[in-house]
């Protein structure tokens, strides 16, 4: 079993945190914007999930991020069919970890907003 010291438990912390800060700061704002428009939450989000796709698939996928967030989520299945089309069209490989950071970041946001108004 591992044993972790106080000290080797606050560097790790430590090296946590501007992730956890980035993390925060997607949360706070993508229910505030139109994300298929802000280019600041754009530039948040794809430096968080380093997102290295074209200008068009980027535009695709927050279209489809702002589109689920006006619904009650989206759910992984979904985001990958949706990718998948998208990535075809382009002649790219399927993203997975696209489809999670979408969903995970929407449906997050989204039972936050419900637990603050319920």
């Amino acid at each position: 079993m591992l044993a972790l010291s106080e000290a080797d438990i606050q560097i790790a912390l430590e090296r946590l945190a501007d992730g956890v800060k980035r993390y925060q700061w997607l949360q706070a704002n993508v229910l505030k914007c139109n994300v298929s428009a802000d280019r600041d939450f754009q530039k948040h989000f794809d430096a968080f999930y380093r997102v290295r796709r074209g200008p068009s698939w980027r535009a695709a996928f927050f279209a489809l991020m702002e589109y689920s967030k006006g619904r009650t989520g989206i759910d992984f299945a979904q985001a990958l069919r949706s990718l998948n089309i998208l990535d075809k069209a382009q002649h790219g490989a399927p993203d997975p970890v696209g489809g999670r950071a979408l969903v995970a970041v929407v449906r997050i946001a989204l039972g936050q907003q419900a637990r603050a108004v319920g």
